[in-house]
């Protein structure tokens, strides 16, 4: 355990030293709670929604194509699936479809040493888990930056409807709390989250 996951489990262990982090964290600007990496990519997902549907198909191109030959210097397993492939010719989902077999569930577990990228596993991933519904769960790593990016897609369509992730508050109906109480707060996030485990009528 590094010192900072050490640090989180002692202020977890301590119920009011995680208050009083809480509430100083609930009281730092939006620009420190958020990070700059959600605060990047909201305003990019703000100024994407008013672009055309050509400016949205060339922006996704281009970045398939990056992902593509990113897997292809740091992949083992898709140095050979993509060997052949002149990648600047992917002008399409159907290009990519006819030349590039989709990966199974099956694959990706039996193969999943020599997908991952050859450099190791970035010091800021994390190990996540799917749900397992199909019966066959698998794993993946997320970097902090993945996590931005997501919760500010997420932000993004709640502002549809009037969310705004510096001021507004929300609550969470989902799975067990990081405490195993019934609630976790989380003034820094204006979060209350609740279990489920524990509802009753």
């Amino acid at each position: 355990m590094n010192g900072t996951e050490w640090l989180k489990e002692w202020v977890r262990r301590h119920p009011r030293v995680r208050e009083l982090t809480g509430r100083l964290g609930g009281r730092l600007p939006a620009s420190m709670r958020l990070g700059r990496d959600f605060l990047h990519w909201y305003a990019f997902f703000q100024e994407s929604e008013t672009w055309t549907p050509e400016q949205h198909r060339a922006f996704q191109l281009e970045r398939l194509r990056d992902l593509l030959g990113e897997l292809r210097e740091t992949s083992d397993f898709y140095r050979e699936r993509l060997g052949g492939l002149t990648l600047s010719d992917c002008d399409s989902i159907a290009w990519l479809q006819k030349h590039v077999p989709a990966l199974t569930r099956d694959q990706f577990m039996a193969e999943h040493g020599r997908i991952l990228n050859r450099t190791g596993v970035p010091k800021n991933a994390r190990l996540y888990t799917s749900s397992g519904t199909t019966g066959k769960s698998v794993q993946f790593y997320h970097t902090a930056e993945d996590d931005q990016r997501e919760w500010a897609a997420i932000c993004h369509q709640w502002s549809r409807v009037g969310y705004d992730p510096a001021q507004s508050r929300r609550a969470e109906f989902r799975g067990p709390t990081r405490s195993g109480e019934l609630t976790d707060v989380s003034l820094e996030r204006n979060l209350v989250r609740c279990s489920t485990l524990h509802l009753r009528k």
